[in-house]
């Protein structure tokens, strides 16, 4: 079992665990094990939410159970024994709003946050969602999904703000989101709770509906894929989505590293390292295997050195840092301006079918003669996509950098950090470096981009940069909620 002393920094909650139902739909495939004790990769779907809720600072965590499994009532009693911040209600229930109605008394004046058992959802966005509920001003707050496997999906609309203007059997016209069963009320809604139980009602999206109209105001939380376990087959893909990487770190292959093969592979580590050390679970494979297996293993992230077309195409359209697009742009020099009628030598002739290979996909050219030779060793290789940029003498700087961080080396240099911002933000790079001559009158040349490089000089502070923007620019998160 997993441990759960550990809390994040929140502040103090009151949780609640609707753990009564009968698993009726499990039982009937053949598996017996009552579902609070179904395991998810070693850990039961209890221990799981009741580590979650404790980690997300919980006060108290209110469970209630049937009889008709005195197992779940002993594990929990267990559980207790042992520390746990555990309130247990032991009682068979009609439905899961009756189950919600024998523990309200226990709530008390408090907000709280309310689930079934059998919730999956990913732990670090609803490490977001408990934050938000907390800082809110709303009555409630509830978790919702663009995710909908449910055989009878409770469909959620909302206004332009995210406030929840009904709840619905059948999908209204632009509505996008379901209901994921995860409950942050206050206690106005106790209140409802208990008029939809004098009325006779028994399922909980009419209690929902009830506290719309009444008049609560209730906000809508995406939180990214939530579904339940119902059928056998839940079992594994929640088993599949419970032990899914946060990241996934690609290395360059090594055709695409002429002598760099070890450096590149450092600051991959290094950044995973710091990555690890924030709690992401992180899984690498290299550029080579990813090609030649054609899958993408899933991940809400990755981090990806690769540059081959096979794997970009892999790439095309996931969450990366950095995305495909950009480094094709780099691959391809769009950000060099060429013009083969006016260049005159000394220049450089660079490839732009794909990046450099070797040393002939890059060649200065001091004549004219120069200039020929060079084209024809590129088309007796097949190659035919070429820019020619001008040759600019001047201090040579190398530079480094990762978006949406003060991380830029070397410092002192304002005016190539401006101009090779801008022109990172053009390309869509986020983690890029390049070269660039400083003429003796100031002017500042970029003769080189370079998606994700090596970082040598500044391998430290550059995979702590990288690590920072990868978790807290909210990449992840945005990930998991499909922006």
């Amino acid at each position: 079992m997993h441990e759960f002393c550990q809390k994040r920094e929140v502040s103090a909650m009151r949780f609640a665990i609707i753990a009564a139902g009968e698993g009726a739909r499990l039982k009937e495939e053949g598996i017996t094990t009552p579902k609070p004790l179904i395991s998810i990769n070693g850990e039961k779907l209890i221990d799981r939410l009741i580590r979650i809720f404790t980690e997300n600072g919980a006060t108290e965590i209110v469970v209630i159970c049937n009889e008709l499994y005195p197992e779940v009532a002993e594990h929990l009693t267990q559980l207790k024994g042992k520390g746990l911040p555990l309130t247990i209600k032991v009682k068979t229930t009609a439905s899961s709003m009756h189950s919600f109605h024998e523990i309200a008394p226990l709530m008390g004046n408090d907000r709280f946050i309310l689930t079934t058992v059998d919730t999956i959802f990913d732990e670090r966005l609803f490490a977001d969602y408990v934050k938000a509920f907390q800082s809110s001003s709303a009555d409630g707050m509830m978790a919702v999904t663009d995710y909908c496997d449910d055989e009878k999906p409770l469909y959620v609309s909302t206004d332009k703000d995210g406030i929840i203007t009904g709840f619905h059997d059948s999908k209204p016209d632009g509505c996008r989101y379901v209901s994921a069963g995860i409950y942050g009320l206050n206690h106005n809604a106790i209140t409802i709770l208990e008029q939809c139980v004098k009325k006779g009602q028994s399922r909980m999206r009419n209690f929902q509906r009830a506290l719309v109209s009444n008049n609560l105001r209730l906000t809508a939380y995406p939180l990214g894929k939530v579904f339940d376990i119902d059928h056998r087959q839940d079992i594994e893909r929640a088993q599949q989505h419970v032990s899914r990487h946060d990241i996934v770190g690609i290395y360059r292959a090594q055709r695409f590293s002429p002598g760099s093969i070890g450096k590149d592979r450092a600051i991959m580590d290094a950044t995973l390292e710091r990555l690890r050390k924030k709690g992401y679970k992180t899984e690498t494979l290299t550029e080579e295997e990813l090609v030649a297996s054609g899958n993408l293993p899933e991940a809400s992230c990755y981090v990806s050195m690769a540059r081959s077309e096979e794997a970009l195409q892999l790439l095309q359209g996931k969450p990366c840092i950095n995305s495909a697009e950009s480094v094709r742009y780099c691959n391809h020099r769009r950000y060099i301006a060429d013009d083969h009628n006016n260049t005159i030598p000394p220049l450089w002739i660079k490839r732009t079918d794909q990046c450099r290979e070797q040393e002939g996909d890059v060649v200065y050219c001091a004549n004219e003669d120069d200039i020929k030779e060079a084209k024809a060793r590129l088309h007796s290789r097949g190659i035919t996509s070429y820019v020619m940029q001008p040759h600019y003498e001047g201090e040579h700087v190398k530079f480094y950098a990762v978006s949406d961080t003060s991380f830029f080396y070397p410092s002192g240099h304002e005016k190539l950090k401006s101009i090779a911002t801008a022109m990172a933000g053009t390309a869509g790079l986020t983690v890029y470096g390049g070269d660039a001559i400083i003429s003796a009158d100031g002017a500042v040349h970029i003769i080189d981009l370079n998606d994700f490089p090596s970082f040598s000089p500044c391998r430290d502070e550059a995979a702590e940069a990288i690590a920072v923007h990868s978790s807290s620019s909210g990449a992840l998160r945005r990930a998991e909620l499909g922006a």
